[in-house]
């Protein structure tokens, strides 16, 4: 009796944590442009990169996930190459015992051992494409 409220409680959580990867794929496809008053340094991409960097603090991720992992968080980014540019200073970042990884992919590519992916507003209109990509794909 134990067992099937453990699968199920696992499986909730799992269930949860690719909600929280749509939210956030959905949250920076649809951002809208926004600037702040007086402000010629602010960057979109930058906050946007912030917040992706702290995401994972607020993830919970399946142990299996964990230990499947090389030690990398694999950001795979569907972006101009401006965009990669503000998002490579990610690259390396330590992210508890884990590093980001950032992974340029193409619509056409698997999107197999992404722990993240980031669609960027240029792209928004691949979103349907992409969705039926990683449709089924754990993304770890």
């Amino acid at each position: 009796m134990e067992q099937p409220a453990l699968q199920k409680r696992a499986r909730n959580r799992e269930l949860t944590s690719l909600l929280s990867r749509c939210l956030l794929l959905f949250l920076l496809a649809f951002t809208g442009d926004f600037a702040i008053a007086g402000s010629d340094t602010f960057d979109e991409y930058a906050v946007k990169a912030a917040m992706i960097f702290n995401l994972p603090g607020f993830t919970h991720w399946p142990e299996r996930a964990l230990s499947e992992s090389s030690g990398t968080l694999d950001l795979c980014v569907v972006a101009s190459d401006r965009v990669r540019g503000v998002l490579a200073g990610l690259d390396g970042r330590a992210v508890g015992k884990r590093r980001f990884r950032l992974r340029k992919v193409d619509t056409e590519m698997k999107f197999s051992g992404c722990d993240l992916l980031f669609v960027s507003r240029t792209e928004q209109h691949k979103l349907s494409h992409i969705f039926r990509r990683v449709e089924g794909q754990p993304m770890r």
